[in-house]
């Protein structure tokens, strides 16, 4: 008698990892300049720790993968044979999927059929990120003059202290440019990098307001809540930064110049390397991997805090979910 899958029942667990790794400023957009690849493999592995009874139902990993896109080029070299790719969505994040069945045997006992470790290796040819319409990364709006979606301008959450905050910096100018720029010097001068206390790392940005630190998640989120409540379309990416031993999660953004197209920043990079500030507005080098890029709001889901799919990769074990460790490394290729 074959074993029998146990059918019908939704996922008990779904746990999104998202295994997520400089630029003088002038008055305008950065000029562009010639993109210099760089050679990386990156590999994922997930590792469930502990499984939890076979007969709560099926479980489901969900990873987010690095795609093609105007600053990268990838090629899948190992996957787990029990993963699934889905589909792009239209903002060109793709994630696999693994989903775990319990079988029944012949005694009508339950268990896992597999339990990992599951592994993911990309080769990637990775260019700074120039900015600009040619440089832009996955953009939705390609056949559009000066377009956006309109979720870029909409805040997450409303919060009269974070509209306050926006039109007290934003400066006097109204050029999306320099108002980013302005709110970024902002950001630079109120919050520290930090991971004491709780709260950190879930990219809120009314919370890093009060406590004035958190990770590079933290940053991002702050800069990308402010240009938009100062009109300054923006969002937020995700993936990791760093090579070999020093590879680690990171986040920065993304605000949008009419015509230009999208331009980089990364306040968390700044504020590790002061002497980096200005390198770090305009245009981010080729240290780095892309894996999420965070939806329009209204289009695709409005995220903010911790339901950002890459905060929950830190923060499975915190919700008494799965534990589930994710280890990553991302390595320079001659």
């Amino acid at each position: 008698m074959k074993p029998a899958k146990l059918l019908g029942s939704a996922p008990r667990f779904v746990i999104w990892a998202v295994a997520f790794g400089f630029f003088s400023c002038a008055q305008g957009p950065p000029q562009p300049v010639a993109p210099t690849w760089q050679r990386m493999e990156w590999q994922c592995s997930l590792v469930l720790e502990a499984l939890p009874s076979p007969a709560d139902g099926p479980i489901e990993l969900r990873l987010a993968v690095p795609v093609d896109d105007g600053h990268q080029q990838v090629e899948l070299l190992e996957r787990p044979v029990a993963a699934e790719f889905l589909p792009l969505d239209e903002f060109g994040n793709r994630f696999s999927l693994v989903r775990l069945d319990p079988i029944q045997d012949q005694d009508g006992d339950w268990s896992w059929p597999d339990t990992g470790p599951w592994l993911w290796r990309y080769r990637l040819l990775r260019t700074p990120d120039l900015g600009g319409r040619d440089g832009g990364v996955r953009r939705p709006d390609s056949d559009s003059e000066g377009a956006f979606p309109a979720g870029y301008l909409m805040p997450s959450a409303e919060s009269d202290r974070l509209n306050a905050l926006a039109r007290k910096h934003r400066g006097p100018s109204t050029d999306a440019f320099a108002v980013a720029r302005s709110l970024y010097d902002f950001v630079l001068e109120d919050v520290d990098l930090g991971q004491h206390g709780r709260g950190w790392g879930r990219g809120d940005a009314e919370w890093v307001s009060l406590e004035h630190y958190g990770t590079a998640v933290d940053f991002a989120a702050y800069f990308v809540a402010l240009c938009r409540r100062a009109g300054v379309p923006a969002r937020l990416l995700a993936g990791y930064r760093g090579m070999d031993e020093s590879c680690a999660l990171h986040a920065w953004a993304q605000f949008w110049v009419p015509v230009f197209g999208w331009v980089a920043v990364d306040p968390a990079a700044a504020d590790s390397r002061p002497e980096l500030e200005e390198r770090c507005f305009g245009r981010l080098p080729a240290d780095r991997v892309l894996l999420w890029i965070e939806p329009a709001a209204g289009q695709g889901g409005q995220l903010s805090g911790q339901d950002r799919p890459f905060a929950l990769a830190s923060a499975v074990q915190k919700q008494d979910l799965l534990p589930l460790k994710i280890h990553v490394q991302l390595s320079h290729r001659p």
